[in-house]
């Protein structure tokens, strides 16, 4: 799922000390996203790896300005000659500048058919196609979510990512939204069929969504099944954010889905096979991170004639502490002072361990 640099946010990791203690998740060895033919801009040059000994400072806690009201927005859901994943989708709103409305609304820039790609908010879905990489259960995530909002007999292209047909064409719903993010992407809870019908007479008009009405939303029916993470950020009300948790804490009770087979507290990075379709399944915010990282030092030299200062590959960890555009800062359980992610991260030879609670984290919304 999911289009990252400047705005979707970084993922971090380290090799310092953690102020947080090891998770494990039971039984676990512990929205890119979807867009249309267009792909997102590339990551921007990585920076000169001997600046890898610098570290972010740790940013304190933001003031909870994120509400529980949001903008109700009518339209249809389309995935023909589209790339849906997991977490993202099209969506064409019947009135596309209502859309103004939202935070950040300028930023939304409606394609030829009138659509525009949604991030749901509170989710991330394994990986069906960022950079050229995938990872474990990205279709099974995809077509979950697909046959949830009502698309049945989906056929795709040779690339098995472009939807080619689907019954029916498009779907009716409903977003509710505060906010477009960095990429123009309206952060949204999803409604399709009876839900969707209840709020449609909102159209336009603000209303207050509780843990009740989000209950119904297509994002927390991914969490409940296990077919995709929790990512929470800052721009999510406090409220939201603890009801998103408390699914997603279910599902990896039940051992479902996702957590069936997730590895994101100890995982290998040798190279892109590690964490792809057969490899270990981790966080996608983290599987975007390290599959950056992968490419940006492939050439670094890792024999032991020649691994100078100049030319050593560095550690995940370190990349992400010479980068801040890909380091993110994070709140964990509440902590009154934030961190940036590479703090929660350690590095042994081609192993990685998180080393906090992957639903325990609040991203800071750039």
């Amino acid at each position: 799922m999911t289009t990252e640099r400047v705005p979707r946010q970084s993922d971090p990791t380290a090799d310092g000390p953690a102020p947080t203690a090891p998770h494990r998740a039971p039984g676990a060895a512990d929205a890119v996203t979807a867009t249309d033919t267009a792909a997102i801009p590339a990551p921007a040059s990585p920076p000169d790896t001997r600046a890898g000994t610098v570290r972010s400072p740790a940013p304190t806690r933001p003031a909870e300005t994120a509400t529980t009201t949001y903008l109700v927005v009518a339209g249809d859901a389309l995935v023909v000659g589209k790339q849906p994943d997991g977490d993202s989708v099209r969506f064409r709103p019947q009135d596309p500048e209502v859309l103004r409305q939202l935070a950040n609304g300028d930023r939304i820039e409606p394609g030829k058919d009138g659509s525009v790609q949604l991030r749901l908010d509170g989710i991330d879905a394994p990986e069906l196609h960022f950079a050229g990489h995938s990872q474990p259960l990205a279709d099974r995530s995809r077509d979950v979510f697909l046959r949830l909002l009502g698309f049945d007999e989906v056929s795709y292209a040779a690339n098995h990512m472009t939807v080619t047909a689907a019954q029916p064409a498009t779907v009716p719903g409903v977003i509710v939204a505060r906010m477009a993010e960095a990429y123009g992407r309206p952060v949204a809870f999803l409604f399709t069929g009876d839900a969707a019908d209840e709020l449609r007479g909102h159209h336009g008009t603000r209303i207050e969504v509780d843990r009740t009405r989000l209950s119904a939303s297509a994002n927390v029916r991914l969490l409940a099944s296990g077919d995709a993470y929790p990512l929470l950020y800052t721009s999510t009300s406090p409220e939201l954010r603890a009801a998103v948790r408390a699914v997603a804490e279910g599902a990896r009770d039940a051992g479902v889905g996702v957590y069936a087979v997730d590895t994101t507290a100890r995982f290998g990075v040798a190279d892109h096979d590690a964490i792809g379709p057969d490899g270990d399944l981790v966080l996608p915010k983290l599987f975007r991170r390290v599959t950056d990282w992968l490419r940006a030092t492939k050439d670094a030299s890792t024999t032991e004639k020649s691994r100078t200062r100049a030319t050593r590959k560095p550690t995940f960890p370190a990349w992400l502490r010479a980068d801040p555009d890909r380091n993110d800062h994070v709140h964990v359980d509440g902590a009154t002072r934030g961190q940036t992610l590479d703090t929660l991260l350690r590095q042994k030879g081609n192993t990685v361990t998180m080393e906090a609670d992957p639903l325990s984290l609040v991203f800071v919304e750039r």
